[in-house]
């Protein structure tokens, strides 16, 4: 199914393309229709994955005003939307939700809004990882020695996995065999009755990912 995610959002970063005005945009550093405009991303590099919340940076010389244009390719959505003045030439704007987003900043003339000048548009990666626990299901009963399997994927790697029981830490795994990270349980150290597991993944980006089941503990 990831897989097929990213396989999408390939297809759908050239579609994307298009519609935010191909491949052919013209940023003002490659001389845009007012020389003395220079604007440029400061803290970006395309096609990397970064941690949510990522505020993106944009420098605006020669501009009071910048503007963004998005479109997050899992959804569909489109937005443009004003970035913040925080400080002389720089501009703020926080994406704050997980998906993949193609983007440029524009800068525009207050009275027509016609665009002045364009940075070239870059893809950003803001996913958190897959979880999904395999073992034990939500329900089961357990007892003795569990065996807690989870699969755990991402586009920029799985960094850790870490298993909570009741919220309290039990194991940390950083190495898995196929996106499947394993956990030994004894489970007769627990309290009888339910108890809540709960897998959280981390990727090299530090972005969250979890899944959780509540078992049943019986060993008496």
């Amino acid at each position: 199914m990831r897989q097929f995610r990213l396989s999408l959002v390939l297809i759908l970063s050239l579609v994307g393309l298009m519609l935010l005005g191909g491949c052919g945009t013209r940023s003002a550093d490659e001389g845009s229709l007012l020389p003395d405009i220079s604007l440029h991303f400061a803290n970006l590099i395309s096609g990397q994955e970064y941690q949510l919340p990522f505020t993106l940076l944009v420098r605006a010389t020669g501009a009071s005003r910048a503007d963004l244009e998005v479109h997050e390719l899992l959804s569909g959505e489109k937005i443009e939307a004003s970035m913040v003045n925080v400080g002389v030439g720089l501009f703020a704007y926080t994406l704050g939700g997980p998906g993949v987003y193609q983007l440029r900043a524009v800068v525009k003339d207050e009275a027509t809004e016609k665009i002045l000048a364009a940075t070239d548009i870059y893809t950003v990666w803001l996913l958190p990882p897959e979880v999904e626990f395999l073992s034990p299901a939500e329900g089961a009963t357990l007892k003795g020695f569990a065996l807690v399997k989870v699969r755990a994927v991402d586009n920029a790697g799985v960094a850790s996995v870490k298993l909570y029981i009741d919220g309290e830490f039990h194991a940390e795994s950083k190495i898995g065999s196929e996106g499947v990270y394993s956990f030994g349980v004894d489970t007769t150290l627990l309290p009888e009755g339910a108890h809540v597991f709960e897998a959280v993944a981390e990727d090299s980006s530090g972005n969250l990912g979890s899944d959780a089941v509540e078992v049943s503990v019986q060993n008496k």
